[in-house]
């Protein structure tokens, strides 16, 4: 995984949080869906250098104004 660590990192901590949510009704099974990450329908997303999000782009910027107020530093391994 060489392109968009960042969007990885923000797949990862949602599917761990939807993992340690606590079931509705304990007679319902969770419906568990694959994550993004481990889909081959995806995968180019993230191995591809042509999908790279370009954050210091003026587009990037134009459609995401508060991008960088709201950052998570996460270390990544």
């Amino acid at each position: 995984m060489q392109v968009n660590k960042k969007m990885a990192v923000q797949a990862l901590l949602q599917q761990a949080a939807e993992e340690a949510a606590p079931a509705e009704t304990s007679n319902k099974k969770r419906k568990v869906l694959p994550s993004v990450l481990e889909d081959d329908r995806f995968k180019a997303m993230f191995e591809d250098p042509s999908f790279a999000v370009d954050e210091a782009a003026e587009e990037y910027k134009f459609h995401h104004p508060n991008a960088g107020q709201h950052e998570v530093s996460v270390r990544l391994a």
